[in-house]
This record gives C-alpha cells, structure tokens and sequence, in this order.
C-alpha cells in the first residue's frame, strides 16, 4: 500500500517525448496499472509540459454511504528555460477612452501601459491599438512596428470623451488581430474598461458567445482588465473565462501598467499551444455532476476543454466530480488525452493518452487507505471556490444574511472538513485566511457606501478567481 500511495504522490506523471524537430504528431499512450511500482515511473522533466491524470482513490467504494468519485487532471507547463526563438505576439490592445477614464488618471496610466507594451514588441510582432467611447478608433492598424516614435505619439494623443460601446471595441479589436493573423502566433485581443457597457451589444449572454465564437471558430483568445468599482465584474470574467484568456481587477489606477505587465509576461513565455484536454468516462456506470476550473463542452462520455496557450510553469488543474450509478459492477476506467502544440520543441503536435482503471471495493478500509491525498486537498479547495461565487451572488442580490450563514460554514467546511488537514498546504491556509477577511468585511455589508460595497466584491471575487485557476500561491 505504501507503492501505490507513493505512485499516486508523485502524481502518475509520464514525460512527452523529446522532438527537436517537427513532425504532424506525436504520441504516446500509457495505461496505468493499479501495481505499477513507484520506479516505473519517470520524473518529470522541468522543461517539458507535464500531464497527469489521478483518482480520489484508487479503488471505489460499493457501500451506501458514499457514492461519489472525482477525477483530477493537472498540466504544468514546462520550464522555458532554453534559448530560442519566442512566437511572435499577434495582439491588439483595446482601451476604454470613456469620460470616466478621465477620473483617477485612470486614462493616463492605461496608455503608460500600452506604452510599456509596445516597448517590448519585436520585430517579427504584429501590434494595433483601438480605444472606443461610444466610437471607435483605430488609433493603429496591426501590423509590425515600423516607427516606434510615430506609433508613442498616436497613443499620447489619445482623449477621454463618451459613453461605452464596449462591444464596439471589442469586435474591432478582434478585427485587427484576425487581419493579421498567422500561424503559431500568440493571437489575443486585450480589452480594458472601466464601466458598464451602455453602447452597442450590451447583453452579457450575447456578449460571451461572440468571444466563445472567436475562439472556438478562429483561435483568437481574449484577456479582459477591469478598472476601478463601475465596471461590470461578471461580464468581463465570463469573457475571458470563454474567450480563453485571462481576468484581471485593478483597483487603483497605478497598478495599470503592472497588470498590463503580468499578461505580457505570460504571453511573451508561452510553451504550448492549441492545447485541448478529453476526458473519457463510462457513463453507463457514472453520472456526471460538475465540471470545476473551467469551461467545458460535454457530449455522452466525453469532456472537451481548450485551454489555448499554457505560459511557462503555468499550471491548470480540472477536477471532475461524478456520482455512482445504482446496481454498478465492475471495473471504472478512465482515458485523459492531452493534445498541444508543443512550442519548446519545433511546434510538434504532442498527444498523450493517460487512462486509469478503479475497481470496487466493499471493504471501508481498503477505500479509505487508497485514498489520494492531492486530489482530496483539490476537492477542498475547489468546492470552497464554489461556495464563495455562491455567497458573492447572494451579496449582489441583497441576501446579506443568507451570505454570512454561507460563509461561516464554507469557513467550517475548510477547517474541520474529514478530506485534507489544510494546515498541510499553504496555498489552502492562505485561501481560508482570505475567506476569514471576506467574511469579516460581510459584518457591516448593509451600510456601505455603493463604491465601498462594489470594490469589496470585485477584490473577493478576484481572488477567488485565482484560486480557481491556480494563480494565487
């Protein structure tokens, strides 16, 4: 018992092969056996993108008592730690010129962002700028930077007036990244508002297809920054959520240029592209019940996630929860298959096919001892994440005190929950001390000015937002 809980620490991790040059697609298929020894395993190589499939337990239990089994896949990106030749970037960046972006400097320090942008662009990359009030501009056309000093003066030149056509913006931004558009470039449109959208498309359900189109249809991904306590908060995470790309909430202007900063680093380290993950599972035996980290398409057996472009040690993780079917026999098996562009080795189309095999138990004690100690600890952290998107819900619907019951038992659940000792993890510890801050600022929830109330949901719902994605250590 010792090995397989050994096996199963070490995260049942199988290494891609090592191309230098390309080839249509490579493959590797690895089934892994309940009796596997820790040695057969390979460790992982830190500069290669890592895949890993895991159980809750290695066995399933055929009792009553609990008739749940969650799934974990985990991707690291690899370390870029070699010397090459980065893809080129194929990016427009959108900015908000509303009459409030005048307020805070906030318009001042976006275009000092835009500027520290276009200071890092290479020769090879292709660059636009749009900003949008209740018009929109094409203050630059993509293409490669030919004057830097003319292209400055274009973004210095920029003034605040109007209302939001968001939508506006948007579409033109992805215009322009589409009319540039090439082959292993990093395309992605980067949108900054700090209102509502009162312009244009303004319906949120609308709005998110146009992105899931863009991505699903041309590749081209979207990263949304949200400025200030005005600004709509859900909407511009569900873009990014389905356009593919990143959120961010900047609370005071003077961050601008760092966020900025953040994204740009990522996008100028990126490993993988094209990155789609499958999940196979017998949905004759299993019924499945949520899908957490991120969006996902799901047809009969089969779980689909694009996640687009992994950064440099980036890691995703999605864990799946499913329920037992009644009067189940037999052996549960399981098939994750990764598939990515592998862009530290000469782009070769990469696929890994990892499955797993669950057989039943009706000992309680053979069940328990297989139990797998990292996934138990996401089961934790994601269904706390859950319950905080559910107590910022009941806050924005006035259901104060519906939310601070909620939180004080997501707080309990952390704390005293029969999973995973938290104190053993300090990225746990860490999310239960910021739903402890949360739930303090929920005392005095009722009498808070607007903006007050406003900044507080959007910092909380931020930071949730990063445990879910696995951006907050």
């Amino acid at each position: 018992m010792k090995n397989l809980l050994s096996l199963f620490s070490l995260g049942l991790i199988f290494l891609l092969s090592n191309c230098q040059n390309p080839s249509p697609q490579e493959t590797k298929q690895n089934k892994l056996a309940l009796n596997n020894s820790p040695e057969e395993v390979a460790a992982p190589n830190p500069s290669e993108t890592n895949f890993e499939i895991m159980m809750d337990h290695q066995l399933y239990f055929t009792g009553a008592d609990n008739r749940e089994v969650y799934f974990m896949a985990r991707i690291k990106g690899g370390a870029d730690t070699v010397e090459r030749d980065r893809p080129p970037l194929n990016i427009s960046l959108v900015l908000d010129r509303s009459g409030s972006m005048e307020s805070e400097r906030k318009l001042e320090k976006a275009k000092e962002a835009v500027l520290m942008v276009l200071n890092h662009l290479k020769g090879e990359d292709q660059y636009s700028l749009v900003s949008y009030d209740h018009m929109v501009t094409v203050d630059q056309p993509s293409g490669k930077i030919q004057n830097k000093s003319a292209v400055q003066a274009k973004i210095k030149a920029i003034r605040s007036g109007g209302s939001t056509n968001l939508s506006g913006g948007m579409l033109e931004g992805y215009n322009q990244v589409k009319n540039t558009k090439i082959e292993k470039a990093v395309n992605r449109v980067l949108l900054l508002s700090d209102g509502l959208a009162n312009q244009g498309i303004t319906e949120p359900s609308e709005l998110q297809k146009i992105v899931q189109s863009k991505f699903d249809q041309e590749s081209m991904a979207i990263s949304t920054f949200g400025v200030g306590s005005d600004f709509n908060e859900d909407l511009m995470t569900n873009l990014a959520e389905y356009g593919r790309g990143n959120y961010y909430f900047i609370d005071s202007p003077d961050d601008i240029p760092a966020i900025f900063k953040k994204e740009l680093d990522g996008l100028l380290s990126v490993v993988a592209q094209n990155t789609q993950l499958t999940i196979n599972f017998p949905n004759n035996q299993l019924e499945l019940e949520k899908v957490y980290g991120y969006e996902a398409s799901i047809n009969d057996n089969e779980i689909r996630i694009p996640f687009n472009d992994v950064f440099a040690e980036e890691e995703k993780v999605v864990l799946v929860k499913f329920r037992l079917k009644d009067d189940i026999s037999g052996s549960l098996n399981f098939k994750g298959q990764l598939q990515y562009d592998d862009v530290l080795n000469g782009y070769t189309r990469k696929e890994e096919i990892l499955e797993l095999e669950m057989k039943a138990t009706s000992d309680k004690v053979a069940y328990e001892e297989s139990a797998n100690k990292e996934v138990l600890k996401n089961i934790v952290a994601f269904t706390a994440v859950q319950n905080v998107e559910q107590v910022a819900l009941l806050i924005d619907q006035g259901k104060y005190d519906e939310a601070r019951a909620l939180m004080q038992e997501n707080i309990q659940f952390m704390e005293s929950n029969p999973l995973y000792d938290i104190s053993l993890d300090s990225t746990l510890s860490k999310q239960l001390i910021d739903y402890k801050d949360y739930s303090e600022s929920l005392e005095d929830v009722e009498v808070m000015e607007a903006a007050e109330r406003s900044s507080m949901q959007k910092a909380n719902k931020m930071k949730n937002y990063e445990y879910e994605k696995k951006k907050r250590k």
